[in-house]
C-alpha cells in the first residue's frame, strides 16, 4: 500500500521561504534563530551545547539585537542546573512526593523544576532545609546530582578513579566515585577534581551529556523509531491535505519540540497560501526508504532514513507536474515525557522535476 509523506514539506517550504525571503514567523514567537548560538563555535563542549540548544534541554540568552548567547563558560545556578537536568530526562512530578524549600517561593522562574527534582529524591537540600537555589552550583553538587538522577539506568560499580583533592572525609567522595567509574568525570591532568570549585555551563552541559549516552535499559529497537517517524509524517500530509492550521500546529505541538518544532512551526506559517496554490498537491511514497538506528540511548536518539523514492504531484489550471525524491534524512530524537519527539532533522533530498526515476540528478535540495 502506497502511503503519502510531507517531511518534504518542510524541505520545499524551506527553499520557498529562502528564494521568496519571507519574513520568518511563528505559533510562539520564536525563530530558528533562537537555536544559533554564537558563542559556542570551536568551543570545546560545542558538541555537547549545540546538541542540547537544538533539544530545548539548554536555553540560550538573547540580546538586544537578537543574537543567541549560551554563556558557556559562566557559572551556573543550582536552579538552573535543576531545570537543565529535568527537561533533559522528561520527568514529571511524583504525586507528594516533592519538598517545600522555605527560599523557593511560589514565584521563582524554576520552583516547578525544583519540585519535580526534589520529587524523585534528585536534590535533598542543605542542613537547614533549604535549597539555596541562586547559589553557584558546586562541582561535587553537580556530580551529586547527576549520580542520583540515573542510578536506576547506569551501572556504577566499576573501578573508580583517584583524585588527590578528593579524601574519604568528602561528603560527596561516594557520588565523585561513581562518575568517575563510568567516565562522567575525569579530573585534570595532576589527577585532581577540585570538587568545591563552581561548574560552569560547559561543565555542566558535558557531564549530563556522557551520562545520558550511558543509559541503555530501555532502548527502543528500529521499529519503534521507524513508526514514530513515518507515523508523524502520514498525519502531518492528513492535516495539509485538509486545510486545518490550527490541527496542524498542534500536532506539531505533539510531535515535535525544539528546534524543529519551530522550523516546522515557520513553514506552516510562511507556506500556508503555497500549499493551497495548487488544484492538488499529493506526496506519494513509492518506495519506503531504509531505516538505520545510528545511536540510541534511553532518552535520546540519531536514526537515519536512507533511499525510497517519494513522487510529488503538483496541478494548477489542469497542468500536472511530478517531482521526484529519494531519502537522505538524519532524525534526532529526544524522549519528553514518556513521549519520543523529533527535535532536529538533517535533510537531504535528491530531486528532479519530471524525469525519469533513473535520470534524477544527485542534488542534495537541502542540508
Amino acid at each position: 500500500m502506497m502511503r503519502k509523506r510531507t517531511a518534504w514539506l518542510i524541505a520545499i517550504c524551506i527553499a520557498a521561504i529562502s528564494f521568496a525571503q519571507v519574513p520568518l514567523a511563528s505559533a510562539d514567537e520564536r525563530t530558528t534563530d533562537h537555536y544559533y548560538a554564537i558563542d559556542v563555535f570551536d568551543h570545546w563542549a560545542e558538541r555537547e551545547l549545540t546538541d542540547f540548544l537544538l533539544a530545548d534541554v539548554f536555553k540560550g540568552y538573547q540580546n538586544e539585537n537578537g543574537q543567541t548567547y549560551l554563556n558557556p563558560d559562566a557559572d551556573i545556578t543550582r536552579a538552573q542546573f535543576t531545570a537543565i537536568l529535568v527537561r533533559a530526562l522528561g520527568l514529571e512530578e511524583r504525586e507528594g512526593s516533592a519538598k517545600r524549600f522555605p527560599d523557593v517561593s511560589d514565584n521563582h522562574a524554576m520552583k516547578k523544576e525544583i519540585a519535580i527534582a526534589s520529587s524523585h529524591g534528585i536534590i535533598q537540600g542543605t542542613k537547614d532545609g533549604s535549597f539555596q537555589p541562586n547559589e553557584k552550583i558546586r562541582r561535587d553538587q553537580l556530580v551529586t546530582m547527576i549520580v542520583r538522577a540515573f542510578e536506576n539506568t547506569i551501572d556504577f560499580s566499576g573501578e573508580a578513579r583517584t583524585f588527590h583533592d578528593v579524601t574519604d572525609q568528602n561528603w560527596a567522595k561516594a557520588e565523585i566515585d561513581a562518575a568517575s567509574s563510568v567516565g562522567l568525570v575525569q579530573g585534570d591532568r595532576n589527577d585532581q577534581f577540585r570538587p568545591s570549585e563552581s561548574a560552569t555551563r560547559a561543565h555542566a552541559a558535558v557531564m549530563l551529556f556522557r551520562a545520558l549516552e550511558q543509559e541503555q535499559w530501555d532502548v527502543p529497537d528500529a521499529e519503534f523509531f521507524k513508526n514514530v517517524i513515518l507515523s508523524s509524517e502520514e498525519r502531518e500530509n492528513e492535516l495539509v491535505g485538509s486545510g486545518n492550521i490550527d490541527e496542524l500546529h498542534a500536532h506539531n505541538e505533539q510531535r515535535f519540540l525544539g528546534y524543529f518544532k519551530t522550523l516546522s512551526d515557520q513553514s506552516v506559517d510562511n507556506a500556508w497560501d503555497l500549499y493551497h496554490s495548487y488544484d492538488r498537491l499529493d506526496f506519494t511514497l513509492i518506495e519506503e526508504p531504509d531505516i538505520h538506528v545510528l545511536k540510541a540511548t534511553d532518552r535520546f536518539a540519531v536514526v537515519e532514513l536512507t533511499g525510497g523514492m517519494l513522487e510529488v504531484y503538483t496541478e494548477l489550471y489542469g497542468s500536472g507536474s511530478h517531482s521526484f525524491g529519494s531519502y537522505e534524512n538524519t532524525y534526532y530524537l529526544r524522549k519528553d515525557k514518556n513521549e519520543w519527539k523529533i527535535y532536529f532533522v538533517d535533510f537531504g533530498y535528491v530531486s528532479g522535476s519530471d524525469m525519469e526515476m533513473n535520470e534524477r540528478p544527485s542534488i542534495f535540495f537541502w542540508k
